[in-house]
């Protein structure tokens, strides 16, 4: 099923999520790498000294790179395809919202996300986690830099291999990226029903440790969901704090307590 399929991984240069500064694509035919590319790309947006310690990317590094719209029609032809990533739902948001602030047309991307396949095979403790540097050294896959956007692209196609290989593929590993938009300006009634839909999912599930696989999917769908409501800065960072939840597998008593005390 999974014959031919692209990896992708971004960086980003802040916390609003919506603008790239590297992307990192892998393209796969029958389990060989047959394209591998990292672009720097300049968003002409700030960077946020956080981002800059997770990717070592600086301002200065890309300011003479091309931006995301002139990288974007030699990439595009791999996004009518099979894509896969490692929180896919991360990667393909910010990738959807950067071609939304270029007015350049959204494609119907369908999906494998590693980190969701690895939570349904592998207990954690096999690996450590299931974030992408543990899987990587707990399933023997290389990766020389992690939060290098190539690197982390081909971690994730090699870590898809080898769960395929030992586990297979089938529809249910696959599917729909639903893109719901940006939107510049949030209303308070936006931001406080967000921010609700988020308390409804926590306490439902009332889990301040590892996490279920229920509790990943309702995080999941959530983030889904407001990601068009980044631009405010408390949803802002329910979001960021829900993304680091999903590639941990755990929530913190500190967490739940910033996110209830909303």
């Amino acid at each position: 099923m999974l014959e031919r399929y692209t990896a992708v991984d971004v960086e980003t240069p802040n916390r609003n999520n919506d603008s790239i500064c590297s992307i990192g694509i892998v393209h796969m035919e029958y389990g060989t790498p047959v394209y591998l590319r990292e672009f720097l790309v300049n968003p002409h947006e700030h960077f946020d000294d956080y981002n800059i310690k997770i990717h070592g990317i600086t301002p200065e590094m890309v300011k003479d790179a091309p931006t995301f719209r002139e990288i974007w029609p030699e990439i595009a032809p791999f996004f009518s395809g099979i894509m896969a990533a490692h929180s896919a739902t991360f990667d393909l948001g910010v990738i959807c919202k950067s071609l939304a602030l270029c007015d350049i047309p959204i494609p119907d991307i369908t999906y494998a996300c590693t980190l969701t396949k690895a939570r349904k095979h592998l207990p954690k403790e096999e690996c450590g986690s299931h974030r992408l540097n543990d899987l990587c050294a707990g399933l023997n896959v290389p990766l020389e830099h992690h939060h290098n956007a190539l690197d982390d692209a081909l971690g994730c196609a090699l870590i898809l291999e080898k769960l395929i290989d030992r586990f297979g593929c089938d529809k249910s590993d696959l599917r729909t990226y639903s893109f719901t938009g940006v939107q510049s300006t949030v209303s308070p009634e936006e931001r406080a029903s967000a921010i609700r839909a988020l308390w409804s999912v926590m306490e439902l599930h009332d889990c301040r440790h590892s996490i279920s696989a229920d509790y990943h999917e309702a995080l999941e769908d959530w983030a889904r969901r407001n990601d068009r409501f980044l631009r405010d800065p408390d949803v802002r960072a329910c979001h960021n704090m829900v993304a680091e939840v999903l590639e941990r597998g755990a929530i913190s008593e500190e967490e739940y307590s910033v996110i209830m005390g909303l």
